[in-house]
């Protein structure tokens, strides 16, 4: 009798997952390359921890390591486009999501410069970096 008792609850320790699951991304919005990083040609890489409530809303965002950290230029775009995610509702939870922005030179087709998100959470972001075109206009007199 014991020998069926613990088979039972052994199979019943298999059913479990011992490893949570991650909530799944239903719709996603691509945050803005800021103009300023993208005049300055900067890529970095970020991480954002966001709290995903049970139906499936966001709670909160929290941006986590960055590969610049003294630089802040992609954090609010990414707080403000992270709060727009939906996922999956009945799982609640902490969803860790790697950001990578790429700067790419002017020449390169727009084809190629599309956000794209790989699940389960990873997003790359794409820009061309902004080119300055000198003026003719002579600097203002002091």
């Amino acid at each position: 009798m014991k020998r069926i008792q613990l088979l039972v609850a052994l199979a019943a320790l298999t059913a479990i997952p011992l490893v949570a699951q991650s909530p799944v991304v239903v719709k996603w919005v691509a945050p803005k390359y800021s103009d300023i990083a993208a005049l300055a040609r900067i890529s970095a890489s970020v991480e954002a921890k966001i709290w995903v409530a049970k139906n499936g809303k966001v709670e909160s965002v929290e941006i986590g390591a960055s590969s610049l950290p003294q630089v802040k230029v992609f954090h609010q775009a990414l707080v403000e486009s992270l709060a727009k995610w939906e996922f999956q509702p009945g799982r609640a939870g902490e969803f860790i999501l790697d950001v990578a922005y790429h700067i790419f030179p002017p020449a390169t087709p727009d084809k190629d410069i599309k956000p794209e998100f790989y699940p389960p959470n990873a997003l790359v972001i794409r820009r061309k970096f902004v080119k300055i075109e000198p003026t003719s206009d002579p600097l203002p007199d002091k």
